[in-house]
């Protein structure tokens, strides 16, 4: 039984028990996410409207992989879907926090672990942009170096595979690049979710979904 809050082991293990229990979504999600990105890199057309349409698909695939998530771990109830428009609000604003810190570095990665939960905390308990904020400090209080190892792993785990990948056709180095990248973006949603249930359930999330 792992303990709520666990090291960097048990919070991998978690996001991966997120990721098997939620794959139909992950996959569709990545080839969706990646094929907006191929097309944007190939047809250079003005406004990049490929570009806006898997910025928007983005923004659609973190709410549902997340409520999904919630819902079958009993964080969420009922059909009706809340709280997107404030999830855009919350993304705005903890990336554009994330992004000033980021110019002294470390503010930056501080509030990149401490924010990591916060979209989570937001569906899960209805809350306002501030309050999710602030409920993903709590829930991360205590746990600044597994999170952030995890974070790490997660995210530059596919850069590794890429940069070793021998792909020499253009369009195939672009489809292992940006899947290996939305891969990894649809990861750190699921790694959210776990920090975050983590640090409420008495016990691992693979006890959930069991």
């Amino acid at each position: 039984m792992n303990e709520p809050g666990g090291g960097v082991p048990d919070l991998l293990r978690e996001t991966a028990t997120l990721i098997r229990g939620n794959f139909r979504l992950v996959a569709i999600a990545v080839f969706v996410l990646t094929a907006f990105d191929v097309a944007d890199d190939l047809f250079h057309v003005p406004d990049r409207p490929f570009g806006l349409l898997g910025t928007l698909a983005l923004l659609l695939f973190e709410y549902e992989l997340t409520r999904a998530v919630l819902r079958r771990s009993g964080f969420v109830t009922g059909k009706r879907r809340r709280g997107i428009w404030a999830m855009l609000g919350l993304c705005l604003l903890s990336d554009a926090g994330i992004l000033a810190g980021i110019l002294l570095v470390v503010p930056g990665i501080f509030l990149a672990v401490r924010w990591s939960a916060c979209v989570p905390a937001l569906i899960s308990e209805r809350i306002g942009v501030i309050e999710a904020l602030r409920r993903s400090f709590e829930e991360t209080r205590g746990r600044f170096w597994p999170i952030l190892a995890v974070l790490l792993i997660i995210y530059l785990a596919p850069a590794f595979l890429v940069g070793t990948s021998d792909a020499a056709d253009a369009l195939a180095w672009r489809l292992v690049s940006n899947a290996a990248a939305n891969f990894s973006i649809v990861a750190g949603w699921h790694a959210a979710t776990a920090i975050y249930l983590t640090g409420k359930a008495p016990r691992g999330l693979a006890e959930i979904f069991s």
